[in-house]
C-alpha cells in the first residue's frame, strides 16, 4: 500500500498482525518505549498503510496536502495540491465546502458524503468526516477520513424513495400511526412511535401528546374494542386486518364515523391507517332515507293499482260476516236458536274476521313507515304472505299464481318489508307481462331454492313475451320501463335493496317463453351482524 504526500513520493510497507506487536513491558528494548518520539512516524505510517479508510490531510484553507491512498480511478497527482471544492462534482460542491468551512469555524467534526468510482467501476458513495487538527486553539490542518459506502445510484434511489414515502405520508389525507406492540406485566399494549399530520388533524391529538405514550394513556376505550388483540394477531400472522366502519365520539373532533385498517411492519410494529367517513355515511343515510320513501311510494302506488282486487278480497269475509250475523238474528227472533247453533255461527264469524284481519295486516305491513330493521326471517314465509296478498290481483287479471317452496331452507337476515317489496315488484311485472296473453300462458310461478350452501334463491317465472336486445341491458336503469305507464323505478329500487342485503338480482330469458327474475340472499350465521354503536371510544 502506497503513501502519498506529494506527486513523487511512493513508499510501500509490509502488513503486521496484532500478534506481532508485543506489549511495552515485553519489548526487546525495555529501556526504550514504543511511544518514543522516534517511533511515531513508523507507527503512524503503518497505521495509514493498513487502515481500510482513505485518510487525507488538508490545510486550513482546504488545499489537499496528503493522502494515504486515493479513490479508485484517480491518481495522487489528481488530488495533491488541489482545493477540496475542485475534487467534488458540482451537485455536491456547495454542501461539502460548507461542511468543511463549518468544521474549521466550529473546530468540531462534520460528516461528509463524496461521490466516486468503486472497485467494480460503478458509481459509489463514500462516507466520511472532516476533523479539525487544533494547536494553540487554532485549526492548523483538517483530517478527512473516508470509507467506502453504498452504490451511489442505489443510494440516491433509496434516498429518493425515502423522500417520496415521507412526502406521501405527510400529504395523504388519511390518518397514520406507527405503533409498537410491547409486553407488560398485564399482557400487551401498543406504544405510538410516529403519527402523520393528517392523524393530528383528524383526531385533534398532536404528536407531542401521543408519540411515546401507550394506547391506554390516550385511547383507553380502544382496548375494549379489541385493538390490542388485533395487533397481536397481525404481528403473529403477518396478515392485515380492518374494520370497515365503527363509531367513535370525541369531544374535540366533529367526526363520528370511521374506517380503520391495521397492517404489519418490522420488529413488532404495526401501521394503523384510518379515515373520517362521517360525511360519506351522512350522505349514505340520507340516500337510504330517500330510497325508503321512494320504495314506500312505489308500494303505495302498487297497492293503488291492486285496490279493486284487494277490495274484492276484503269484501268476501266482510260479506260472510254480515250473512252469518243476519242468519243468527233471524234464529234469535224466531226463538229457534240454541247454544250449539250460536257457537257455530260465532266460530264462522271469527274465522271470516281473522281472514279480513290478515288482509288488513298485510296491507299495513306493506305501506307502513318504519325504520328499516333486519331480523332473522324465513324466505318461504315472506313469499307465502306476498303471494297471498297478490292472489286477488292475479285472479282479477285471470292469472294463475303457483308457489313452489323448498323445504328446510335456512333463515336469512333481512328486512321483511323490503324483501316483500322486491317480491311484490317482480310479481307485478310478471302479471303485466302475461295479462294480455291467451289463458294457457297467463300464469306465473314463484320458486324458492338453495343453489349454494351459503345462499337461498327466489325466482319469479312468467310466460310472457320475453326481452328484446335493448331492454335486456337496461332493465335496472332508473326510469327505464317497457311498460308505457310505468315509472321505471321498480327494478332499480329492487336491485338496491337486494345488493344492500349482500345478494344478487338478475332477469334472464327462459328457453321457451317469458323471463325469470331471480334474486339471492346470503344465509344467516344464526346471529345478527355487528351494528356499530357510539359507546366505546373516548379520549
Amino acid at each position: 500500500m502506497a503513501i502519498h504526500d506529494g506527486p513523487d513520493r511512493d513508499r510501500t510497507h509490509s502488513r503486521t498482525t496484532p500478534s506481532e506487536v508485543a506489549p511495552p513491558e515485553k519489548c526487546d528494548a525495555p529501556s526504550q518505549s514504543i511511544f518514543a518520539p522516534e517511533f511515531a512516524p513508523a507507527i503512524l505510517r503503518s497505521l495509514l498503510d493498513h487502515t481500510p479508510a482513505i485518510v487525507s490531510l488538508y490545510d486550513a484553507s482546504g488545499v489537499h496536502r496528503y493522502a494515504n491512498r486515493v479513490m479508485p480511478g484517480m491518481q495522487a497527482g489528481d488530488v495533491i495540491g488541489r482545493h477540496i471544492s475542485e475534487m467534488v462534482p458540482g451537485e455536491y460542491r456547495d454542501e461539502v465546502s460548507a461542511r468543511f468551512e463549518r468544521a474549521v469555524a466550529s473546530q468540531q467534526p462534520e460528516e461528509i458524503t463524496l461521490p466516486g468510482i468503486g472497485p467494480d467501476g460503478r458509481a459509489q458513495a463514500y462516507q466520511g468526516r472532516v476533523v479539525p487538527v487544533v494547536h494553540d486553539e487554532k485549526v492548523v490542518a483538517m483530517l478527512a477520513v473516508v470509507t467506502e459506502g453504498a452504490d451511489l445510484v442505489e443510494r440516491r434511489d433509496a434516498e429518493l424513495r425515502a423522500q417520496w414515502y415521507t412526502r406521501l405520508v405527510e400529504q395523504v389525507d388519511l390518518g397514520l400511526y406507527v405503533l409498537k406492540l410491547e409486553e407488560t406485566s398485564n399482557g400487551h399494549t401498543l406504544r405510538n412511535v410516529s403519527t402523520n399530520p393528517a392523524a393530528e388533524r383528524l383526531t385533534g391529538i398532536t404528536s407531542q401528546d401521543w408519540v411515546g405514550r401507550t394506547i391506554d394513556d390516550v385511547y383507553p376505550g380502544l382496548r375494549a374494542r379489541g385493538l390490542v388483540e388485533m395487533a397481536v394477531r397481525v404481528v403473529t400472522t403477518g396478515v392485515p386486518e380492518d374494520i370497515g366502519h365503527f363509531l367513535h365520539e370525541q369531544a374535540n373532533v366533529s367526526g363520528t364515523d370511521w374506517t380503520f385498517s391495521m397492517f404489519p411492519l418490522l420488529d413488532r410494529h404495526v401501521g394503523v391507517m384510518f379515515a373520517d367517513i362521517t360525511a360519506r355515511k351522512r350522505v349514505e343515510r340520507q340516500t337510504r332515507r330517500m330510497l325508503d320513501e321512494l320504495a314506500r311510494a312505489s308500494r303505495i302506488s302498487t297497492m293503488r293499482e291492486m285496490a279493486s282486487g284487494l277490495a274484492h278480497e276484503l269484501n268476501q269475509p266482510l260479506s260472510a260476516i254480515v250473512a252469518y250475523v243476519d242468519a243468527c238474528q233471524e234464529l234469535v227472533e224466531s226463538g229457534r236458536m240454541n247454544n250449539r247453533q250460536l257457537a257455530d255461527v260465532l266460530r264462522s264469524v271469527s274465522k271470516q274476521a281473522e281472514r279480513a284481519g290478515r288482509i288488513i295486516h298485510r296491507l299495513r305491513q306493506m305501506i307502513r313507515r318504519d325504520q328499516p330493521s333486519r331480523t332473522l326471517i324465513s324466505i318461504n314465509d315472506a313469499v307465502g304472505e306476498t303471494a297471498a296478498l297478490f292472489e286477488a290481483t292475479g285472479r282479477q287479471a285471470g292469472v294463475t299464481i303457483k308457489v313452489d317452496l323448498a323445504g328446510d331452507l335456512p333463515e336469512v337476515l333481512a328486512d321483511i318489508v323490503q324483501i316483500q317489496h322486491v317480491l311484490l315488484n317482480l310479481m307485478h311485472n310478471a302479471i303485466d307481462a302475461v295479462r294480455e296473453l291467451p289463458q294457457n300462458r297467463r300464469q306465473l310461478t314463484i320458486v324458492t331454492s338453495r343453489p349454494a350452501e351459503r345462499e337461498v334463491e327466489v325466482a319469479v317465472c312468467d310466460l310472457g313475451h320475453g326481452l328484446t336486445g335493448e331492454s335486456a341491458g337496461r332493465l335496472f336503469e332508473p326510469f327505464f320501463s317497457t311498460n308505457p305507464v310505468g315509472l321505471g323505478l321498480g327494478l332499480s329500487i329492487s336491485r338496491t335493496i337486494i345488493e344492500a342485503h349482500g345478494g344478487r338480482i338478475e332477469v334472464v330469458p327462459n328457453p321457451d317463453a317469458g323471463v325469470t327474475a331471480r334474486f339471492t340472499l346470503p344465509v344467516s350465521s344464526g346471529k345478527v351482524n355487528y351494528v356499530p354503536t357510539a359507546d366505546s371510544v373516548h379520549r
